[in-house]
């Protein structure tokens, strides 16, 4: 049983229930069944791939009537011992007999610093023919997964790099070996040799101390590092040692020199030693030198984006989508520290229709400036109701982009620090924050979530894995400011309004009057992460329209 087959042939061959890593629940909550949102959706399978030392993963569902979305933003691998950036990989997704996606395999280089510690891996799912925004994982922070990079793997991928670089430097001998090849060298200094010796043939038997270093210099010069393995011959080559004679004449050490060469040469089988440090691990010390480049620093702070649109759907600073229906004011997000302690805030303001809400209005704050937009483009700028645009915001550009009668877009250009989008379509509205870098934002909390790994940090400081309770947390309370011009709706202390559940039918009932093959049609022009959440506002609403604001 142990070896039955997931029947999955992927990139690396069989896949087979030996590989099994960990189950995938929703919301990556597998350790409480009790919770109301548990479900397990996926069973995850690991192994390396030991001759391109690359980590591969198969995600399944457990049951057919389940699909993965195929979304690289939501199918992911994160090593938090390494970085909380995803690390990229190549993905093939896995598909049923409806050619639905039920699974993706991918495979992945390990990082240099990768301890395999803390483990996560990720997707978005939902029932076929339904929108794919839940999050299925096998576990977040205080259930992270652990697992043995190259355990089976008879060489580990880390030694090998350092050790390709070392071969270089051994054929530096090995080059010296190639030319004493030449016999032609021995024989010419031979000729040489007979000339000169007979002049000091006398000072040979003084000089015979002397003897080994000489024979070394002649034997060094000709046979180089190959002579020191057969030292025994070196008694032999003291008939030569009539060259050393010159050592006599202080000058020809220097001409010598000109056979310095010679001379290096001949000390190199000392150096042996020297060609076995870069052989010995001394080396992988400079693996250090990979590491250093390959550190998190760059690559951990990528642009990233985040938004609030839709009926409400809420994408956090990760790529992670939920949804949260309550209707009140909500600190979207706040960085006090945003341009060097100019602080920047967004609140938006949700209102209840029937069974669903959406976003009215949303306020912008940057240092003591602020910019409230409302339906139908109406906004105020420091109070000042349709102040004359282009004008600036803390310092920034802003510029207001009309799309016919119904459809208007703000734009607020914070150079290095991204831009931000408030698009408006009749009485939605939609947040989102583009190109945001750490030194930005890295302080940033609220309905986005931590900008450091996108976990759902509550205000208490906690993360919230129930997406009402994290919510209901970012309410703005009556100890904030509040960007608005006037209070409607719920106000703290009063709790944001939540949609009744027996609302439901209706919400299906108007999902039953659109298809999904209409809603999806009319959102073809939406990002991918986001097509989804696009498709399901169609179908609920039943206005195709609703679409077209995902396309300005």
């Amino acid at each position: 049983m142990s070896r039955e087959l997931v029947n999955i042939e992927g990139m690396i061959g069989d896949w087979t229930e030996d590989d099994y890593f960990a189950d995938m629940c929703n919301a990556g909550n597998c350790s409480d069944k009790s919770k109301k949102n548990y479900q397990l959706v996926a069973k995850a399978y690991t192994k390396m791939d030991c001759p391109t030392n690359r980590f591969c993963i198969l995600v399944k569902t457990v049951s057919d009537t389940l699909e993965i979305a195929e979304s690289h933003d939501n199918s992911w691998f994160k090593d938090y011992s390494y970085s909380n950036s995803v690390i990229p990989g190549a993905f093939a997704y896995v598909r049923g007999k409806d050619n639905k996606a039920i699974g993706y395999e991918a495979c992945f280089a390990v990082p240099n610093g990768a301890k395999g510690s803390q483990i996560e891996i990720h997707a978005n799912w939902g029932n076929k023919g339904q929108v794919l925004g839940n999050t299925a994982s096998t576990g977040k922070s205080g259930e992270y997964k652990s697992v043995k990079y190259f355990e089976g793997c008879t060489k580990p991928s880390v030694p090998e790099p350092p050790q390709e670089p070392i071969t270089p430097s051994v054929p530096v001998p090995a080059e010296e070996q190639e030319t004493p090849t030449v016999p032609t060298e021995p024989e010419n200094p031979t000729p040489e040799v007979p000339s000169q010796p007979a002049q000091p043939a006398t000072e040979a038997t003084p000089d015979s101390p002397s003897e080994p270093e000489n024979p070394s210099l002649n034997g060094a010069g000709l046979n180089g590092i190959a002579d020191e393995p057969e030292s025994p011959s070196l008694p032999e080559a003291p008939a030569s040692p009539s060259v050393p004679d010159s050592p006599s004449e202080e000058e020809d050490p220097s001409l010598n020199l000109s056979g310095a060469g010679l001379n290096g040469i001949g000390d190199e089988p000392e150096s042996p030693a020297s060609p076995e440090e870069p052989a010995s691990p001394a080396l992988p010390a400079a693996e250090a030198l990979p590491d250093d480049p390959a550190e998190p620093a760059l690559p951990e702070d990528p642009a990233r984006s985040s938004s609030g649109f839709g009926d409400p759907h809420y994408k956090t600073w990760s790529g992670q989508v939920y949804d949260f229906h309550g209707a009140c004011d909500l600190l979207l997000v706040k960085s006090s520290s945003f341009d060097n302690g100019k602080g920047l805030e967004i609140q938006v303001r949700t209102q209840m229709r029937d069974d669903w809400s959406f976003i009215a209005a949303a306020a912008l704050r940057i240092g003591s400036d602020v910019l409230e937009i409302g339906q139908q483009g109406f906004y105020y700028l420091n109070d000042v109701a349709g102040a004359a645009l282009p004008s600036t915001i803390g310092g920034f550009p802003i510029a207001l982009l009309h799309y016919g009668a119904r459809r208007h877009k703000f734009e607020v250009d914070m150079g290095l620090h991204g831009k931000i989008i408030i698009k408006v379509f009749n009485e939605f509205l939609a947040v989102q924050i583009d190109d945001a870098h750490r030194d930005g934002f890295a302080d940033s909390y609220g309905l986005m979530g931590s900008f450091v790994d996108g976990s759902l940090v509550g205000r208490n400081g906690r993360v919230i894995e129930d997406t009402d309770e994290f919510g209901l947390s970012w309410q703005v309370t009556d100890g904030e400011d509040m960007l608005f011009q006037e209070a409607k709706g719920p106000q703290y202390p009063q709790l944001c309004l939540m949609p009744e559940h027996k609302m439901t039918s209706r919400r299906q009932l108007a999902e039953a009057m659109m298809s999904f093959e209409e809603a999806s049609a009319a959102c073809s022009d939406w990002d991918e992460e986001t097509r989804d959440a696009c498709i399901y506002d169609v179908m609920a609403t039943g206005d195709l329209s609703m679409a077209e604001a995902g396309a300005m």
